[in-house]
């Protein structure tokens, strides 16, 4: 018994209460509402009571009689107690200790009985038709059979097996829980609801080894689950292969599989890095396509190539200095899809500082302005360098391939790749400026000749695009 205040206008009284698992679960069920006022824990309270059975029996105050001194009669003690009871032995063949937290304990597993009852297929009329007529049941068993029925659907049993041949760790997952293995040894994965199916697996294998599972999957039916076999092989006495989806004779590294092959899909070769077309593979050709792909598998896309592209943006002087302009570019290459390879930075040049030294010439690749139908314009072949005053076609494709010619563009810079103006009333105030009383120097994306990069004075406030070369 517990005592509770009930407050009610100005006055309060104190009653006694019955502390059982069904009260505490209408507790549960008061406070989940949010509502712990003595008229709603009455309503949740009867609730509970209708759920299990018990209509019409009060127990906050009805005292449940023990199994031993149930006598056969229709009492509401009688039958408060019979449920308790069947409740008592649900808690034993739970293994649910005493006092154990609400999370994992009593009133999480009658919470469940209360769901089962509530929405399943669990025969409630006749459970609570044997519940009223304990005088037609010799000694109560038939009322506890049938609540055992309720009892079965919430058990909890347990999945395990062996592991055998392992030389390291295994880590095994039941598709909630990973457990890690350290020797030949048994295994139990927590306990789980009968009738629910179970699948283990090997989440990670040892560092020499693969391991495989064998019954491994099925469905609880009441007995714990204890013939799960995880057998491990050392590596080096197997064979390792790879899917190949695209037949190109090379297998995509990330699905492996060791021991005998599988089926003709499965190569010996892992070096694949895109196992869906089989025009992509180590050795492929990846040069002059311009698709922005790795074709080869190296690591590098369009080898030979470096990309060059005059923004689809437009900015005034103030680009925040040359950093702000290099992030500029670098932003809208990456936002391309597929992205642009590599990193970028603006074709400028400050008072102090010109685009020959910023911008490093690779003279072993071809710069290409790409068009996005297919295909690409030549800016500079190899070894040609960013000395000589032109351009091999005019820069006039933005970073999506799209022409946008006859703009002028930031530059500060004249065909030697040195800076035009070593006055930063010449660079928008070092490209920090978007004044019209301040002015930059321009090229023009029209021209192929030195213009490209030095033709004519522009006032800062003015909106126009930036060149941008692949590093």
């Amino acid at each position: 018994m517990r005592s509770v205040t009930n407050a009610i206008g100005g006055s309060s009284t104190t009653v006694n209460q019955v502390v059982t698992p069904l009260t505490e679960l209408a507790h549960r069920n008061a406070r989940t509402s949010g509502d712990l006022s003595s008229a709603n824990m009455a309503i949740k309270a009867v609730e509970v009571a209708e759920v299990f059975g018990l209509d019409g029996i009060d127990i906050t105050q009805v005292p449940p009689s023990a199994l031993n001194t149930i006598s056969g009669n229709t009492s509401d003690s009688d039958r408060y107690g019979i449920v308790l009871t069947a409740v008592s032995q649900m808690q034993e063949d739970s293994g649910v200790a005493p006092g154990a937290p609400s999370g994992d304990g009593l009133v999480a597993l009658i919470t469940r009985v209360e769901g089962e009852i509530n929405t399943s297929s669990f025969d409630r009329g006749s459970y609570q038709t044997s519940l009223k007529n304990l005088t037609s049941n010799i000694n109560t068993m038939q009322v506890i059979t049938d609540v055992s029925q309720i009892i079965d659907l919430v058990r909890l049993y347990t999945v395990g097996g062996t592991v055998s041949g392992l030389s390291g760790n295994v880590v095994l997952y039941d598709s909630v829980y990973i457990q890690t293995i350290t020797s030949d040894s048994a295994f139990t994965f927590p306990r789980q609801l009968v009738n629910l199916p179970y699948d283990i697996s090997v989440y990670r294998h040892p560092d020499t080894q693969i391991c495989s599972v064998s019954n491994g999957s099925g469905t609880s039916t009441g007995l714990n689950v204890t013939d799960v076999m995880v057998t491990c092989l050392n590596t080096d006495s197997l064979t390792s292969w790879w899917k190949d989806d695209d037949r190109d004779t090379f297998g995509d590294p990330a699905r492996y599989h060791s021991g005998d092959q599988p089926d003709d899909t499965w190569v010996t070769d892992d070096t694949d890095c895109n196992d869906s077309n089989g025009a992509i593979h180590p050795g492929a050709d990846d040069g002059g396509q311009f698709d922005l792909v790795d074709n080869d598998c190296d690591g590098v896309v369009d080898n030979g190539f470096k990309y060059v592209f005059v923004t689809s943006e437009t900015f005034t002087g103030n680009l925040g200095g040359l950093a702000g302009a290099d992030a500029h570019c670098q932003r809208l290459a990456k936002a391309v899809t597929p992205r642009l390879p590599g990193d970028y930075k603006e074709w400028l040049s400050d008072s102090t500082t010109s685009a020959g030294e910023r911008i490093a010439s690779d003279q072993s690749a071809t710069y290409v302005n790409r068009i996005s139908s297919g295909g690409a314009n030549i800016i500079l072949y190899p070894s040609q360098g960013f000395t000589n005053g032109q351009v091999g076609a005019p820069i006039s494709r933005d970073e999506n391939g799209v022409d946008r010619p006859g703009q002028r563009v930031w530059t500060n810079t004249n065909g030697l790749a040195q800076l035009k103006y070593a006055l930063s009333n010449s660079t928008c105030d070092d490209w920090n400026a978007s004044s019209s009383s301040v002015a930059g120097h321009t090229g023009y994306n029209g021209a192929s000749n030195f213009s490209w990069t030095d033709a004519a004075t522009w006032s800062c406030n003015l909106e126009v695009p930036l060149y941008c070369f692949q590093q």
